[in-house]
């Protein structure tokens, strides 16, 4: 399964949104099924399921600390604030597994962009300290990994394709990398078998998915069962991001 969404035509459907916790937003959505679609079928939490929006928190808010209970990665590409106690300030990569808290998650006076990827459905944030029992319940230790600020005026031009960790492959095949490749130049992805399905977001210059040319801020899910994606860098050169799940339950494993 490959999935593909141009931002271009993502953009088109962004809307507000609101938190159970009262916090305004708004939010574009690029694929799967989320909680704003109400009534919507959805697959059990677990089962291989792509999900893909991206967030713009308005300036100076606070969207308290919470939990998914679906596995998450988080790509900040915009604006600044904090998260918890880490700064956000240019394009950096946070994890968090199911059940992992993280937060508070805070903008600042140029608002937060960043995209949500989850390769599971998931049914709402869980705030806490009012969902303390659920996660004491699940029985699941915490995990999640910030990555260093991430230059975004790195140019990918050099004579080479370079891939370069930002976070550095576990042995559950948890995994984030940056992807640079001059203009014109083919290229082969990680291997998405090593994981639990990867998403693809391209920063800067452009990256070729079947028929599919993806732009800036545009992004594509590729479960465990394809082959290495095989990419081709546009007229501008690529500078993409690589973010890898760790492996699937083979009893989830599904589509």
């Amino acid at each position: 399964m490959v999935v593909v969404r141009k931002h271009e035509d993502a953009a088109a459907a962004k809307r507000p949104a609101r938190t159970s916790a009262g916090l305004t937003f708004d939010v574009t959505p690029y694929f799967g099924i989320t909680v704003a679609d109400a009534g919507a079928a959805h697959p059990d939490i677990g089962v291989l399921h792509p999900v893909a929006v991206r967030i713009d928190q308005r300036p100076d808010t606070v969207n308290a600390p919470h939990f998914h209970q679906a596995n998450q990665f988080q790509v900040f590409v915009g604006g600044d604030g904090t998260l918890g106690k880490h700064r956000v300030d240019g394009v950096a990569i946070h994890y968090a597994q199911a059940y992992s808290p993280y937060g508070p998650l805070c903008s600042g006076e140029r608002g937060l962009s960043y995209f949500v990827l989850r390769n599971s459905w998931d049914p709402i944030a869980q705030f806490m300290p009012e969902k303390r029992a659920l996660l004491k319940a699940s029985g699941r230790r915490p995990r999640a990994a910030i990555s260093a600020t991430l230059d975004p005026a790195r140019a990918p031009l050099g004579a080479d394709v370079t891939c370069t960790p930002a976070l550095e492959p576990a042995s559950d095949g948890l995994a984030a990398w940056r992807i640079g490749a001059p203009a014109g130049t083919r290229f082969a992805g990680p291997d998405p078998a090593s994981g639990g399905g990867q998403f693809w977001v391209v920063l800067a210059g452009s990256d070729r998915i079947g028929n599919d040319t993806l732009t800036p801020m545009s992004c594509a899910f590729i479960s465990p069962d394809e082959t290495p994606h095989a990419g081709e860098a546009g007229p501008a050169g690529l500078d993409v991001l690589v973010l890898q799940f760790p492996r699937l339950d083979g009893a989830h494993y599904a589509t």
